[in-house]
């Protein structure tokens, strides 16, 4: 009895380093070392190894980082213990890895899984704590169960399986969103309230940010399929407004907003025909500039009083410039330009700094621009 206490008590230092230093995994053998360790006080690598399976059964906590960087035999992985990871979860560059299961975790400031393209499936539960998520380039048709109402920043992109994107308990994003190249998917972000960094969502079927009501950062709705969209509670948005090449989109509404302390660009987007009263009703400053293209029948700002940038319209549809610059021409502190089909008659700058009419059979064709940069003009 005597000798197994003092194995025990000898023993305690050499388990204590097992479970407090980095270390470097290269086989299931390997983790053995580590398999008495339920909280791992450390960094676990795994990175060029030729095992086909792990399984880190038993290690409940880390506080460091896990990563799994360049295993190109690796087709499955097991964390099914794993509740909390200080650092971050890191899955890079495993070209045969089919599926990940982290049933338990519920804490993690970082998961990232990057360039790998064969997985497909991933086991969570419910992440309620994570700062960062970044899903890059997999086969993964959910991107896990995450009820966080507040993350850093978020980035999924080219997931051509990805189908549903569903962050209907998040409220507050610190960061950026961009949520790009999904291949139609859909995105619901019903609670969001706040974006504090920039935000882009393109190749979505479907957008719901009703809930959002500031912007720190641009904005940018880019190459969608949906044909309507809202952004019903926003009432500020700090730098640039862009909705642009969106192939079906018809309508969308902005109901609240009040002051763009950037500017608004909406372009190339083939079937909005119509900016109606509804769509900006309450729209009164643009700090920026405003370029509007495309096939146009009306334009409406019912409350608009002031740009401090240029005001740049090209309309191809029934729209005339002569309505529009009667209205508009004089809210304008930068340059005025409107080009419609109709009939050539230009009106050149006056040297008071008069805005140019400018009535042309030929559209100029589609260039993003930075609208603040209007303003110079």
């Amino acid at each position: 009895m005597k000798l197994a206490i003092i194995y025990t008590v000898l023993s305690l230092p050499f388990i204590a380093a097992q479970c407090s230093d980095d270390v470097k995994i290269s086989s299931q053998a390997d983790i053995g070392s580590i398999a008495s360790c339920s909280k791992f006080g450390a960094s676990i690598t795994v990175e060029g190894s030729t095992a086909t399976t792990l399984d880190f059964s038993g290690i409940t906590q880390i506080t460091g980082d896990i990563s799994f960087i360049n295993n190109f035999n690796l087709n499955s992985l097991s964390l099914n213990d794993l509740k909390t990871v200080g650092g971050t979860l890191q899955l890079l560059n495993n070209t045969q890895i089919i599926g990940l299961s982290i049933p338990k975790l519920s804490s993690v400031k970082s998961l990232e899984l990057v360039n790998n393209p064969a997985l497909r499936t991933l086991s969570t539960t419910n992440i309620s704590s994570i700062n960062n998520l970044q899903i890059t380039q997999t086969s993964l048709s959910t991107h896990g169960t995450i009820t966080a109402k507040t993350i850093d920043n978020i980035e999924l992109i080219s997931n051509s399986f990805l189908k549903v994107i569903d962050f209907s308990s998040l409220i507050t994003a610190n960061g950026y969103i961009n949520i790009v190249d999904n291949q139609g998917a859909t995105a619901n972000f019903q609670r969001l309230t706040s974006i504090a960094g920039n935000s882009t969502f393109r190749q979505l079927s479907a957008l719901n940010t009703s809930a959002i009501t500031s912007l720190s950062n641009t904005f940018n709705v880019f190459g969608n399929t949906f044909t309507s969209f809202s952004l019903e509670s926003l009432n500020q948005v700090s730098m640039d407004l862009t909705i642009a090449n969106n192939t079906k989109l018809t309508n969308f509404r902005i109901p609240l907003l009040s002051y763009v302390d950037g500017g608004i660009q909406i372009v190339n987007n083939p079937v909005l025909t119509d900016i109606t009263n509804d769509t900006f009703p309450a729209l009164n400053y643009v700090k920026g500039g405003v370029n509007l293209s495309g096939p146009f029948n009306s334009i409406s700002f019912p409350n608009l009083t002031r740009v401090d940038g240029a005001l740049s319209v090209t309309a191809s549809g029934n729209f005339t410039c002569d309505d529009f610059q009667t209205q508009f021409s004089d809210l304008v502190e930068g340059q005025f330009t409107c080009e419609d089909e109709k009939p050539a008659a230009t009106t050149d700058t006056k040297s008071n700094g008069s805005p140019t009419i400018l009535k042309s059979n030929v559209l100029g064709g589609f260039v993003m621009i930075a609208l603040v940069g209007l303003s110079l003009f």
